[in-house]
């Protein structure tokens, strides 16, 4: 530690090269670890044993509610389906213009989506089967919406039809089997009506509701893979057929490559700080060559001068790399939140991160060390 004080300036750069790799890897290992944990928490909450079938905004064929009924025919053992059709709109409430997605959804679509009222009601069957001007208020949209009060009870306006605000739906973060994001909704920011009653379904033929979305709830993750290879080849044209099981291999062929650029960038930045630490230690064993000659002209062993900046080397290692951890954490949290990256931090990850850290200062000062203790004690002190 003295050695290390008596020349600062030396010391910050040996700190600086080290921190700036830990802070890249710290980075880069939030990214993966925060996608992992935001795609597993997707596909449980979208239902791993759930099919979505989409389709395309101006697909040339349509869905409609009548692919419903072909799936029960076909999949007899289904536990569950629901239609869904999404319009683009402006939701007036309060005096508030703003943008939403009005989805029209069917008896199945509240408990095939796992969907709770936070206050209010829910949409019941006679509100489906009266296509009642009943509707329900994403958490965020009766946020935006409640500004004089509770909008339960309020009227909101879509165009040229209007609504009665009847309840709000929890967030979906906190709702099992909400999953939006595979399924292509956003229950938060949108307004649910019953499907028939959302803008410009006047014009749908009876018994054939257009739908933008068909969901298939399966027993087992297995059967709802088997089902989506059987769809695949019969859905309309502009029609996908999707599962969250299939999200997860995507994925894992994604992450595979990040993860060896994640390895490169890795090695790289190693590297980079290793050859800086090197040349700082080394430029420090030629400065102090008078110190290491008193030393080892008054009894210190070679290995006592080694031992010594290889424990320079582990403290500039340790130190750089838990200031490259907090360095790491801070950019993660102020810049990639706000790209919109969900970074997250595992503690094993970060100790382990620390403890190589400290192994690499070990490393990069192995030859130093031998450099140092190699020096003729009587021709340092003869030179100096």
């Amino acid at each position: 530690m003295e050695a290390l004080r008596l020349d600062p300036q030396r010391t910050r750069a040996g700190l600086l090269c080290v921190a700036a790799g830990a802070a890249v890897v710290v980075a880069l290992v939030s990214i993966v670890q925060g996608g992992r944990r935001e795609l597993l928490r997707s596909v449980e909450a979208a239902g791993p044993s759930n099919v979505f079938v989409r389709a395309e905004r101006g697909a040339p064929t349509p869905l409609t509610t009548a692919g419903l009924e072909a799936a029960r025919a076909r999949f007899p053992g289904l536990a569950g389906a629901a239609a869904v059709r999404a319009v683009p709109a402006v939701v007036r409430g309060d005096g508030a213009d703003l943008p939403a997605t009005v989805y029209g959804v069917d008896g199945g679509t509240l408990s095939l989506f796992g969907l709770k009222a936070a206050r209010g009601r829910l949409l019941g069957d006679h509100d489906v089967r009266s296509r009642s001007r009943a509707a329900l208020l994403g958490a965020r949209l009766a946020e935006a919406l409640a500004r004089s009060g509770d909008p339960v009870g309020t009227r909101v306006t879509v165009g040229v039809e209007t609504y009665e605000a009847v309840g709000v739906l929890r967030p979906s973060s906190s709702v099992a089997g909400s999953g939006g994001e595979l399924a292509g909704v956003d229950w938060d920011t949108g307004l649910l009506v019953p499907l028939g009653a959302e803008p410009g379904a006047a014009s749908a033929p009876d018994g054939e509701a257009p739908a933008d979305l068909l969901a298939l709830r399966f027993s087992d993750p297995s059967e709802a893979a088997r089902a989506a290879r059987l769809l695949a080849p019969h859905v309309p044209a502009g029609a996908s057929v999707t599962t969250p099981t299939q999200a997860v291999e995507q994925y894992r062929a994604a992450h595979r490559s990040f993860d060896r650029v994640v390895l490169l960038v890795s090695v790289l930045t190693a590297a980079s700080a290793a050859f800086g630490v090197t040349n700082l230690l080394r430029a420090s064993v030629r400065s102090r060559s008078l110190e290491i000659g008193l030393r080892r002209a008054a009894g210190a062993r070679r290995e006592d001068v080694r031992l010594q900046f290889l424990a320079e080397g582990l403290l500039l290692g340790l130190g750089g790399g838990l200031l490259g951890i907090l360095l790491g954490v801070f950019l993660s949290v102020t810049l990639l939140s706000r790209a919109g990256w969900t970074p997250h931090f595992a503690p094993a990850t970060l100790l382990l991160l620390a403890g190589g850290s400290a192994a690499f200062g070990v490393a990069a000062g192995i030859r130093p060390a031998n450099e140092a203790a190699a020096l003729d004690p009587a021709a340092t002190l003869r030179l100096e």
